[in-house]
């Protein structure tokens, strides 16, 4: 089981670098093409639809994979995939319902309108297709995985392009959405297996335990990978389309990285589920190295964030979007709380302490909203990013609280967590004081960060390949 996990999660994180550089080409043609206001009116759409697919998608397809990784492969699991697919479909076409509605009434203009409609079909049908991915990720199957996730980015990035140099209006792109979304529907078969594409079928019984166990899930998704999208939401109610679009620019920022940290709990999940039934051992390792990593990773990324936020704007859209640095660099913290909190979740998950998650991530969307109501009028897409930071904190300390109260979390050592500071904080101050321009002063910040992280012993072996580990070994 080590070497498969260890292959394919090399396999979903050479993807998912495929999949980020393939999402940052089409973001140069994207932003350069719509200009920073019509981007920002895209993006408000797409946080717009990401918001309902949050609450009608994330839940179930963890919850099923937790439950999936518990039955024997044959009947049983082919008769929860039929009845996943069913529900996601039901439930994601009322969610789109839900959101044109939305749209209307927050008086959006028709492009804006068309495009929700059009876009969220793409979002079914999608929905649709991610259903039959579960079956390979509960085998460990991940390099098929990768594929149909890095074929789909493909297909958009390709439909961005042809768009952008034929000149084509915003519908158009969102348009591109259902187009993309009815390939990889029709290729599936091909993709993920035939034995995995199912027919759906409604079964009310399994249909109820799965929203049961899914709904606060599905609060937890919302505020873990959207709840800035509520503040785009926010953002575009309370202020004006320039300020729109700084901060939605920030987010699509976010967008490129956020998978990471999900990547890594959705590789995980299936073996902490096995592993807090029947091998408590090897569960408290993989949850300490998770801990690890995750830090290590947000910092280096918020490292970055902060000092290079200028140039990566400027090569992906241009001098226009020099203006959303300012707005970057204080949502950037917030990606080490993102790395933590995808961290700790499956462990929660494989202990069904769901229902504690949603009380905690519902308050933290509350006070997402709340801080972003007092300061979006305020400082504009500033206050916005300041709100968004607030909920992460908020939401990353009472996702420990719950860890800690369900026992892993007492057990979590943090000798290290000195060490890794230290190392933080001089990787920033000798990139903030050296000479050069921002590119370089990034690249000498990361160079001291890694080396500094390497000499202390903070680097972990490879966290897949740590896994297959005896939980005998010692724990930093």
């Amino acid at each position: 089981m080590a070497r498969r996990v260890t292959r394919g999660g090399a396999a979903r994180a050479v993807s998912y670098g495929a999949g980020s550089l393939l999402t940052a080409i089409g973001s140069i043609f994207l932003l350069r093409h719509l200009g920073l206001v019509d981007f920002g009116r895209y993006g408000t759409v797409m946080a717009l639809l990401t918001i309902v697919g949050g609450f009608t998608e994330g839940g179930l397809t963890t919850t099923a994979t937790r439950d999936m990784a518990l039955l024997a492969p044959g009947t049983e699991r082919r008769s929860l995939l039929r009845d996943l697919l069913a529900l996601r479909v039901v439930l994601s076409t009322i969610g789109i319902g839900v959101a044109v509605v939305f749209a209307v009434i927050a008086g959006y203009d028709s492009t804006l309108v068309f495009g929700t409609f059009i876009a969220g079909l793409g979002i079914v049908l999608v929905s649709a297709q991610a259903a039959f991915l579960v079956p390979l990720s509960v085998d460990l199957r991940n390099g098929r995985v990768a594929v149909s996730e890095m074929f789909r980015q493909g297909l958009l990035v390709v439909g961005i392009i042809i768009l952008a140099l034929g000149g084509s209006g915003l519908g158009g792109f969102f348009v591109n959405q259902l187009l993309a979304a009815v390939v990889l529907v029709a290729i599936s078969p091909f993709v993920v297996g035939r034995a995995n594409v199912a027919i759906p079928h409604w079964n009310w019984g399994r249909s109820r335990t799965l929203l049961r166990e899914a709904a606060p899930l599905a609060i937890v998704t919302v505020l873990g990978t959207v709840y800035f999208r509520v503040l785009v939401i926010v953002t575009s109610l309370l202020t004006d389309d320039r300020q729109t679009a700084l901060f939605v620019t920030s987010s699509r920022i976010f967008e490129l990285l956020i998978g990471l940290p999900l990547l890594l709990s959705g590789i995980v999940l299936p073996v902490l589920t096995v592993a807090a039934r029947d091998d408590p051992g090897r569960f408290r390792y993989v949850n300490q190295r998770l801990t690890e990593l995750a830090f290590l990773c947000g910092a280096l990324i918020c490292l970055i964030l902060v000092i290079g936020s200028h140039p990566i704007l400027v090569v992906l859209g241009g001098d226009q979007y020099g203006a959303v640095a300012p707005v970057l660099r204080l949502q950037a913290p917030m990606i080490v709380t993102l790395f933590l909190i995808s961290a700790w979740n499956p462990a929660l998950i494989a202990l069904r302490r769901q229902r504690a998650m949603a009380i905690v991530t519902g308050i933290g969307l509350l006070a997402s909203v709340t801080a972003g109501l007092v300061l979006i009028p305020l400082f504009d897409a500033r206050g916005a990013s300041v709100a968004a930071v607030f909920a992460e904190l908020f939401t990353a300390g009472g996702t420990f609280l719950v860890l800690w109260r369900a026992g892993p979390g007492r057990e979590l050592h943090f000798g290290w967590l000195p060490r890794a500071l230290a190392v933080v904080g001089a990787a920033f101050a000798v990139g903030l004081l050296c000479p050069g321009s921002d590119a370089v002063r990034t690249v000498v910040a990361c160079a001291v960060f890694v080396v500094g992280a390497a000499a202390l012993r903070l680097l972990p072996q490879e966290l897949l390949h740590a896994i297959g580990r005896h939980p005998s070994d010692r724990v930093r």
